[in-house]
């Protein structure tokens, strides 16, 4: 759901997370906060906090992954998660969008969507990519690639600016 709805009542099976002193319900990729409208209960969906850490199970395995700098992170419900094993036990801690993403605003004009699981991405020619809303609420493309939706190389990013592309701080445009 898209970022700041209000619903009656929380998700079935929904977790409960405390980050930072602020309670959370967390539920298929997305994360609710209750709150009061009008007198009533509301739960509205917000961005992840940073540090908001949930179960390895909570993540769908065909979830996209990027990786930046040999760090690979997962990408879900419009949030970057790091794996991390603590005990033996497997969770994902949510993060800020690491540096060296690439998003596009556009997708280019020849995309096919493609379903794979729970994600949809968006392929053309070699190049795979998915939704990535901003915490602006602006809608970008992340750049995954097909295989092992590796971090793109500098051979990748001559590619992009030999198409039309400008690669500007981090970011193809």
């Amino acid at each position: 759901p898209p970022y700041y709805v209000y619903y009656p009542s929380p998700p079935v099976g929904a977790i409960a997370l405390t980050v930072v002193g602020a309670s959370l319900l967390y539920s298929d990729g997305s994360y609710y906060e209750k709150t009061y409208v009008d007198g009533a209960t509301q739960y509205q969906v917000v961005p992840a906090p940073d540090g908001a850490t949930i179960p390895g199970t909570a993540l769908p395995a065909d979830r996209a992954t990027v990786t930046v700098g040999g760090v690979t992170y997962s990408f879900y419900g419009n949030t970057f998660y790091k794996r991390v094993v603590t005990d033996g036990k497997e969770s994902f801690v949510a993060v800020t969008k690491p540096a060296g993403v690439i998003t596009v605003e556009a997708l280019p004009p020849d995309f096919e969507p493609v379903p794979v699981g729970s994600v949809t991405y968006f392929r053309s020619k070699d190049r795979d990519y998915v939704t990535y809303l901003t915490p602006k609420g602006d809608e970008l493309y992340l750049v995954v690639f097909e295989g092992s939706l590796e971090h793109p190389t500098m051979n990748d990013l001559q590619a992009f600016y030999d198409g039309g592309y400008n690669y500007i701080e981090g970011r193809v445009e």
